[in-house]
């Protein structure tokens, strides 16, 4: 996705929050991949803020509903958010990151629904497509 726009991740310096061997571990791997240099934080991160705000790219996915404010950014930073979580209250999906505090300061955001989720669907469908080639091409 931040090739697709044209982020550049050479050099930068990225932010995963989280480390979930789903979504955080494997995102911090591929920044690093492509010569990001990666901070892999978490909800219990000494000043989670000051250090997400260090960061050229955010990748929010600590699983925690809105748990990333507007005191976590600066402006410049690209921001994907992969968190989902159903917001009773608002009767609604929302993500880690407080979308209405942070759009205005970053240079772009995945908004939640419709960013990352789309990826994700697209992905699956097409590695269930393989499997099922790959299991007609042994016989299963």
């Amino acid at each position: 996705m931040l090739k697709h726009y044209g982020v550049g991740i050479a050099g930068s310096r990225a932010a995963v929050i989280g480390r979930s061997l789903v979504v955080g571990r494997p995102a911090a791997m591929l920044l690093l991949r492509d010569n990001a240099t990666v901070t892999i934080c978490h909800t219990g991160t000494r000043d989670l803020p000051a250090v997400v705000r260090e960061a050229d790219i955010v990748v929010a996915a600590s699983g925690k509903m809105e748990s990333l404010g507007a005191d976590c950014f600066r402006p410049g930073q690209t921001v994907v958010d992969v968190g989902i979580s159903w917001n009773g209250e608002k009767g609604r999906l929302c993500g880690d990151v407080r979308f209405d505090e942070a759009e205005p300061i970053v240079a772009a955001i995945t908004p939640v629904p419709g960013g990352v989720g789309t990826v994700t669907s697209a992905l699956l469908a097409a590695h269930a497509v393989e499997a099922a080639e790959r299991a007609g091409d042994t016989g299963f």
